[in-house]
């Protein structure tokens, strides 16, 4: 079956990628409000009907659906480029253009898709939960727009763009402090799964905040995610005069107490097979003991054992709940080669939990093709940012 989004284009997907794109999705359809199976017995006592295709996020022609979002003809023939869909969805994400739906909301279905796969295919029972979109609708910073969130996210914006203020908004159904510390009218939407699309509306009037919940006005809302939040303050703060790993330092850096930050180090070698051996505890300082080869620990300074523990940290409470790790200005202290071990480390397909990059600058930029949704602020006029997920946008601030 030839693969949606292109007619048959320069960049069609073989049949091995086809395979694996239908094995991984379980046969299913990728499209979280649709799941159909689309394999199934034909007719004959020997046939089979095949009712899905391998839609390309990005088209195979130059003039397909969504365009060719700046890959070539390789990356776009890759299986990092392909959804598995049934046809019915197939046509629906691929017409008019494919302008009402982009390539990183296909990106998430599939990131959501594969993930809940994994977990039914294991057998595990921990609760399941994705942030798909965060709607701005007023604001005094931000323009209304739409962020759409997938598992891997990069958020780029130079200082006083509203970074920050757009993160408070992603947790204000958990953290209602955040928005009228400073009370102001502003409004926003978000939607997740859980696994049923659920919304929440937030609509802030000076000092009175009120709710909405699947268009039911509610007191208290869910929470249906927690927000793991790290910024520059606590990278510089509560890491760097530490000399070297210890229960104490990690437990103030994660904001737990020293027990909690025991279980995380125990669980390192667990969950990072490919990374370390073990650890070990001498009093209360940490040793750990890399894998042979590994870019990181002695070779990258003991820094990047926060990394690991934060990975690991949001891992563990992502087992009890949906969990959303946020990295504000991340890079700031780190050498090109520890930003390049970062993003991969949190590229692992093992993982369960959302993440969000947040920078100034474009260091993660070219990573944003491999799993990654890029996002940025862009200034409109004096006082506000436009959200903006537009290749246009993304590739003028790279500078071309």
């Amino acid at each position: 079956m030839p693969t949606m989004g292109s007619g048959r284009g320069q960049a069609d997907f073989n049949d091995k990628t086809r395979r694996l794109l239908a094995q991984r999705a379980a046969f299913r359809c990728s499209n979280p409000r649709c799941g159909a199976l689309t394999i199934g017995p034909g007719i004959g006592s020997e046939d089979v009907t095949d009712t899905g295709t391998a839609a390309h996020i990005f088209a195979a022609a130059e003039r397909g659906p969504r365009g060719p979002g700046g890959l070539s003809d390789a990356e776009r023939s890759h299986i990092s480029n392909g959804i598995w869909l049934c046809a019915s969805c197939g046509r629906l994400v691929d017409a008019n253009s494919g302008d009402a739906f982009s390539g990183s909301l296909l990106r998430s279905w599939k990131d959501l898709h594969e993930h809940r796969t994994r977990l039914e295919q294991g057998g595990q029972s921990q609760p399941f939960g994705w942030v798909q979109t965060l709607e701005v609708v007023s604001h005094y910073i931000l323009m209304p727009g739409m962020l759409r969130l997938s598992r891997l996210n990069l958020l780029f914006g130079m200082n006083n763009s509203g970074k920050t203020k757009l993160l408070h908004l992603l947790r204000s159904l958990s953290s209602p402090h955040l928005l009228m510390d400073f009370p102001v009218d502003l409004s926003c939407a978000i939607t997740w799964f859980d696994p049923e699309l659920r919304k929440a509306l937030v609509d802030v009037r000076g000092r009175w905040l009120e709710y909405r919940v699947d268009d039911r006005r509610v007191a208290l809302p869910p929470r249906p995610y927690r927000v793991l939040s790290f910024g520059p303050e606590a990278y510089k703060e509560r890491f760097f005069p530490l000399k070297s790993p210890s229960i104490q330092g990690i437990a103030k850096f994660l904001g737990v107490d020293r027990w909690t930050a025991r279980t995380v180090i125990v669980n390192m070698p667990a969950l990072l097979p490919d990374v370390m051996s073990e650890v070990a505890f001498y009093g209360d300082d940490v040793k750990v003991s890399y894998r042979e080869g590994v870019i990181g620990g002695k070779e990258l300074g003991q820094v990047a054992v926060w990394f690991y523990a934060l990975a690991v940290f949001a891992e563990l409470q992502a087992r009890a709940e949906p969990t959303i790790l946020v990295l504000d200005e991340p890079f700031v202290f780190l050498h090109p080669a520890a930003q390049r071990h970062v993003l991969e480390l949190f590229e692992s397909a093992t993982w369960t939990f959302q993440v969000i990059l947040a920078e100034h600058s474009l260091t993660a930029y070219e990573r944003r093709h491999h799993g990654w949704s890029a996002t940025v602020l862009v200034p409109e006029g004096e006082r506000q940012s436009r959200i903006s997920q537009e290749d246009a946008d993304l590739e003028s601030i790279g500078g071309g």
